[in-house]
């Protein structure tokens, strides 16, 4: 592992099989630790243009990404813990919360793209909106 507070969590919360202990009650989560130079493409598939990034996923499904070094060990940790002792029914929930999100986002960006080209854009130099500014 690439980061030293990375191993530390590895360690707190998997084993060395990078499964972590079932405990009664609580979900068990599989780690997987990617090298970012020997797998760009599967890095980019997943959005990951950034380390570390640790993402979230229930039944294959995003739950969420955090992105950040050893200042946001505190929210990984507490992702971690949620999503250890949610149920399945909630786990779900943020899946399909998810999933709504990203298809307003894609829906949004589709509308903007169709709006500019609907309306071109006319580029109105510096010089004329002061001009424009100063004669009003």
């Amino acid at each position: 592992l690439n980061h030293q507070w990375q191993g530390k969590v590895l360690r707190k919360y998997a084993g060395m099989d990078g499964i972590a202990s079932p405990t009664e009650g609580k979900n068990t989560f599989k780690f997987a630790s990617v090298e970012f130079g020997k797998n760009k493409q599967l890095c980019e598939s997943l959005g990951i243009n950034k380390l570390p990034t640790v993402k979230y996923f229930y039944k294959g499904q995003l739950l969420s990404s955090l992105t950040g070094g050893a200042k946001k060990m505190p929210q990984y940790t507490d992702a971690f813990e949620t999503y250890q002792a949610a149920t399945p029914s909630d786990l779900q929930f943020e899946v399909d919360l998810q999933a709504r999100k990203a298809s307003l986002q894609e829906a949004m960006a589709t509308s903007a793209d169709s709006q500019d080209q609907q309306q071109p854009k006319q580029k109105v130099s510096l010089k004329e909106r002061l001009s424009a500014k100063i004669n009003a």
